[in-house]
């Protein structure tokens, strides 16, 4: 139980803190895109809906009749293709309805992250819970 909370907590800590929204007039080659875009079919007609990666809008709501993709993220980023075509439907007023804006995950670099990990365990001579001094305070 307590996997599933600190999972879902990770998750939308990473969501908020290393994605951020950009105006897809402001896309640019190689961006990571961490959703993507539907269209739909239902009885009103022709919609345009942002979804997970991994995941698809539900069939049974808004009577939908027919459900395609017009972009999916992939990890080779976005192509300059995918950013004329997704371009010539935010200028159509196909995304109005999500404000013409696209979730692009941030660029995150590990080495600082690596290199702290390096000098805390030069500084503790191994591992920190193993430390004399901070093994005190933990």
């Amino acid at each position: 139980m307590a996997f599933f909370v600190f999972r879902t907590l990770y998750l939308q800590l990473g969501a908020q803190l290393l994605n951020r929204e950009v105006a897809i007039s402001e896309l640019t080659e190689g961006m990571m895109a961490a959703e993507g875009i539907w269209r739909i079919q239902t009885q009103a007609g022709v919609q345009y809906l942002k979804a997970p990666p991994l995941s698809r809008p539900s069939m049974e709501s808004e009577k939908i009749k027919k459900a395609e993709k017009v972009f999916v993220p992939n990890l080779k980023g976005l192509s300059a293709e995918q950013i004329r075509q997704l371009k010539e439907l935010a200028e159509s007023g196909a995304f109005q309805s999500f404000g013409n804006v696209l979730l692009v995950q941030e660029p995150f670099s590990f080495a600082p992250i690596i290199s702290l990990g390096v000098i805390v365990t030069l500084i503790c001579q191994g591992t920190f819970y193993n430390n004399p001094l901070l093994g005190k305070l933990l």
